[in-house]
């Protein structure tokens, strides 16, 4: 059965070699790599990036707090009027719904 690795009941792992035979073959080598080069993600501010990985350790907990979750609703609602002042109503969730629907 070539090309799906093989379980083995006793030992429980996969044997890949009969889906990777080249991983079998000692002259192969991966050679000289190229590497993308990275750059750092200034994007979001550090204590920004702290706040968020707290509260996402917290929602995985179930913990919820108060104040957060009050900062939170002022900034979504400071957020949606901006919005709205800049851009008018968006009605676009109907149209996209019926358009789905449609399909």
């Amino acid at each position: 059965m070539r090309g799906r690795p093989r379980f083995s009941p006793f030992t429980s792992n996969l044997d890949y070699s009969a889906a990777h035979p080249i991983a079998l073959d000692p002259s192969w080598s991966l050679g000289t790599m190229n590497f993308m080069k990275t750059t750092e993600n200034n994007l979001i501010p550090p204590a920004l990036a702290i706040e968020m990985q707290e509260a996402v350790a917290n929602a995985a907990k179930g913990v919820r707090n108060p104040e957060r979750i009050k900062r939170a609703r002022e900034s979504m609602d400071r957020i949606r009027e901006e919005i709205r002042k800049e851009h008018g109503v968006l009605d676009i969730g109907v149209a996209a719904i019926r358009e789905l629907r449609d399909q």
